[in-house]
């Protein structure tokens, strides 16, 4: 079923997927990709900067491969982590494949950067799976690797504040009993006081302060 999402999800991407030389296949070993991602929120309309990350795609020459159609799937981060079926920043998203895919095309120095809007459901309860480094990436259909999906929005409604903080400790105060990827902000794999001061400060620039209006899955 998995196999059948990832190929669906590639499908929409097909135009820019057969432009693709042969010579400029992605070289996951080449590549950069970050350890770890955090879902935000928006204010007036604009994603939290806080959550921007880039994606470098390079072949087996070392070369930037420019046009490279990056997705990011988080089938495996479900139902811990929800991905915002509108995405206001660089990133597209297509919820009809299930928990959502969200994707990007790299420029001409081979990099995207994306910022992505979401939430987690923390409901005191872990539900998730393998959640450390929950995400696939894909390139061209070529698979990277895994990232850590976290989530400052906690609860997944009325933005990032206060109460996220005090959702929070359901899963720090947990560690190491059960590991939840959602909290762990600094993609340590432990979900630390380190992480809480992150999440602090995240409400408290006031950057997040509207959850998303619907979400995938």
């Amino acid at each position: 079923m998995k196999g059948t999402l990832i190929a669906l999800g590639f499908a929409l991407l097909l135009p820019a997927i057969a432009a693709a030389e042969p010579a400029k296949l992605p070289n996951p070993e080449a590549c950069v990709i970050p350890c770890g991602i955090c879902l935000v929120g928006t204010t007036a309309g604009v994603d939290d900067a806080r959550g921007a990350f880039s994606i470098t795609i390079r072949d087996f020459a070392n070369n930037p491969v420019a046009g490279s159609s990056v997705l990011i799937d988080f089938s495996g981060c479900a139902p811990d982590i929800h991905v915002c079926s509108v995405q206001t920043g660089a990133a597209g998203v297509n919820c009809s494949l299930g928990p959502g895919f969200v994707y990007g095309v790299t420029d001409m120095t081979g990099m995207t950067t994306m910022c992505i809007v979401g939430g987690a459901h923390n409901a005191g309860t872990h539900t998730g799976g393998a959640d450390f480094q929950c995400a696939a990436i894909y390139a061209d259909g070529v698979q990277l690797g895994h990232v850590n999906v976290a989530a400052f929005d906690e609860d997944g409604s009325s933005g990032v504040n206060p109460t996220d903080a005090s959702m929070w400790f359901s899963d720090g105060l947990d560690y190491p009993g059960a590991y939840r990827g959602r909290s762990d902000y600094d993609c340590s794999h432990s979900v630390t006081p380190a992480d809480l001061s992150i999440l602090m400060q995240a409400s408290l620039d006031h950057r997040s302060l509207n959850s998303c209006s619907a979400y995938c899955n």
